[in-house]
Parts: structure tokens; C-alpha cells; sequence
């Protein structure tokens, strides 16, 4: 069949939206503010592009509180007025159908009428109809694939038809959200981790005990500053070479027989006593007592601490 003016019209409009929404994909790809887990930036941009994009008069990003019996604003932007706004609170509660929906759909809940829809109708006294909303879009935000909120468009004026090119858009704007909220994690875990690690360097390097890490090889992996000092040597001179080298040359055939039975009894401390060279030829007797611990790739290394 032949298509109407009407009809073909119809179509280049969607064909026309269709490539709007497309190139607003491409350009959240290369936000910055998602992929560095900025999520208060990240949120801004995702809903002031899925306003202009949907077209839709106000779109938000709404996440659960810890025992999931509400849902809390993080950004709302109203495309009207050019404006953010968050901190509003809805709970389950008060809107038992809505949350319902969230946890079993596995798509956005597309309600075009928003008033008669049975998934959001209890909101049309108390938000719906004082705001003016017609229909609303609602896309699940899934972070390690469980629903932790809700990427909401919400569509002024009369009851609206959301397309399924619609409905995939909103999907996609929520995965965006989801990918700043994973890399805003990530970035937390990175932190506390470097935090960590360096309190753990503060604590091996200013402890009053010489302290090695070594591996079964007898291969010398970290040395701290202490352990530097007493024997007078540097840093470079000791990591990356062989413990034996700062033994007394009767003692190392010893010390290397002691290390093998340390690695051999992991779970076990080990002591002995043994004679330790310094760069200056002095002797040192030393007590050591050593325990097997894992390196992050779980390979297994031991601790001497000498005293």
C-alpha cells in the first residue's frame, strides 16, 4: 500500500527522533563525568539529554534506601523551567502497586495514561495531577544486575503513547546510570584501597623490627627502612636479590634449609636464630620469626620479621 501525506509524515518525524536519541547515546558515551563515576555531574547530564531527547517535560533519577522500603531523589530536571532539584522521598508504603512494579518488571513500565494505569494511579491525587503529569516512562537502574532504582520521564499535558524506540531509549539512559554508579564504586574501592595500603606502608616502614618479604626462591620482594638502616644498605641493594647475601656464609645454606620448612608448614610461625652480615662487615646476631602470608594474586610469601 501506498502510504498518506499523513503517514509518511508520521514517519519522518519518529525517523527524526529516532536520530536525535541516537546521537544523545553517542555524546553520554564521551561524558566524562560517567566514566570518572561523577555521579552528581553524571545524573545532571543523563537527565537534561533525556528530557530534550524523549522530549519529555521532567526526568529523574530515583534510588532505593538500604532496606528498599522507599525511593529517594538524587536529580530531577524540569525542562520548562531549565532546573535540578532532588532530595524528595516516596515510600513503599504510601504507593504499594507502584513499587510492586518496580521489582517484577523486567522493562520500563510505560504508562501512557499515568492516571488510570494500575502500576502508577495512586499517584494521580497526591503527584500526578498538581504537577501536570499525563504519562510516565519509568526504566529500572540494575547495578551487578539488581533493580536499585528508577530513571523516571515523566510527559506534561495529556495521556502519551511511548513508542518501544522510546521505551529502548529510556533503557539505554538507565544503563548510563548504572555505569556511573558501578565506576563511582569502583573509584571509592580504589581509594580505600590506596588508604590502605599506605597505612600498611607506614606501619612495615616505621616498625622497630627489620621486616623482609620473600619469596620460596629466597628472592628478597620488599625491605623497610628500619631493616635498611641497620644493615646499611639501600633499598635497590637488597629487593630483587637474594636473602642469603646479608647472612654469614656459615649460616646460609642453614637459612635457606629454615625457609623451605617455613613455606613447607604455612600455618605454622617459625623461629631461629642466625647471623646477619652488615654492608660493613659487621656481624649481627638476629632472632627471626617468619610466617606464610598471599600476595593479592594469592601467591604465597614470607614474612621475617628480625629482631
Amino acid at each position: 500500500k501506498v502510504a498518506t501525506l499523513p503517514q509518511r509524515q508520521g514517519k519522518a518525524k519518529r525517523a527524526a527522533w529516532l536520530r536525535v536519541q541516537q546521537a544523545a547515546l553517542v555524546d553520554l558515551a564521551k561524558n566524562e563525568a560517567i566514566h570518572g563515576g561523577e555521579t552528581t555531574k553524571a545524573f545532571r547530564a543523563i537527565t537534561e539529554i533525556a528530557a530534550q531527547a524523549m522530549p519529555a517535560g521532567r526526568v529523574s533519577v530515583w534510588l532505593y534506601n538500604e532496606d528498599r522500603s522507599a525511593i529517594r531523589l538524587l536529580d530531577l530536571y524540569e525542562l520548562k523551567q531549565d532546573r535540578h532539584s532532588d532530595g524528595t522521598v516516596l515510600s513503599a508504603r504510601d504507593y504499594p502497586a507502584y513499587f510492586r512494579a518496580l521489582e517484577i518488571e523486567e522493562r520500563a513500565i510505560d504508562a501512557c495514561d499515568a492516571h488510570t494505569d494500575p502500576r502508577t494511579r495512586e499517584y494521580s491525587e497526591s503527584y500526578l495531577t498538581p504537577l501536570g503529569i499525563g504519562a510516565m516512562l519509568d526504566a529500572p537502574i540494575r547495578v551487578k544486575g539488581q533493580a536499585v532504582g528508577v530513571l523516571c520521564h515523566e510527559h506534561l499535558g495529556d495521556p502519551r503513547t511511548w513508542t518501544l524506540e522510546e521505551q529502548s531509549f529510556a533503557g539505554s539512559l538507565a544503563t548510563m546510570v548504572s555505569l556511573a554508579m558501578e565506576t563511582h564504586e569502583r573509584s571509592k574501592a580504589d581509594e580505600a584501597l590506596r588508604s590502605s595500603e599506605g597505612r600498611y606502608r607506614a606501619l612495615y616502614d616505621d616498625n622497630p623490627s627489620m621486616l623482609f618479604t620473600v619469596d620460596a626462591d629466597g628472592t628478597v620482594l620488599s625491605v623497610n627502612r628500619f631493616g635498611t638502616e641497620q644493615l646499611g644498605y639501600r633499598v635497590g641493594e637488597l629487593v630483587g636479590h637474594s636473602v642469603l647475601a646479608v647472612f654469614h656464609e656459615e649460616d646460609r645454606q642453614k637459612a635457606m634449609a629454615c625457609l623451605h620448612v617455613a613455606f613447607q608448614a604455612p600455618t605454622q610461625v617459625h623461629q631461629w636464630e642466625l647471623r646477619k652480615v652488615r654492608k660493613d662487615g659487621r656481624m649481627l646476631w638476629v632472632r627471626e620469626d617468619v610466617r606464610i602470608i598471599q600476595d593479592s594474586a594469592g601467591k604465597p610469601l614470607a614474612l621475617v620479621v628480625c629482631e
